[in-house]
């Protein structure tokens, strides 16, 4: 039992790094404020996003639902996998909301 807990601690300090490079890779396309609704002042902002965060988004929430589907079927872990994409999902809103219109 406790090496079950201990390998979801471990998931979970596995996908705060992930969110962590996320934020790394995203911040650098988010937009100043002052230009969030001048239009095209974005630029090439998607597409640098799109090569750089966006997979490890993807990489990580198939991960998940993975793991949350395999500890939904073995009854232990649900709680750690249902956390783990919360706040991925609360990870890619926040990134949302820096991107402008």
């Amino acid at each position: 039992m406790m090496a079950r807990v201990n390998k979801w601690w471990l998931w979970l300090a596995l996908n705060a790094a992930g969110i962590a490079l996320f934020f790394a890779l995203a911040v650098k396309t988010w937009i100043e404020p002052e230009l969030a609704n001048v239009p095209g002042a974005s630029g090439g902002a998607a597409f640098v996003w799109g090569i750089s965060a966006l997979p490890i988004f993807l990489l990580f929430i198939v991960a998940n639902f993975i793991a949350g589907f395999r500890a939904l079927r073995r009854r232990h872990g649900a709680i750690f996998a249902a956390l783990t994409l919360i706040a991925w999902f609360a990870a890619f809103y926040f990134d949302g909301i820096h991107h402008g219109s």
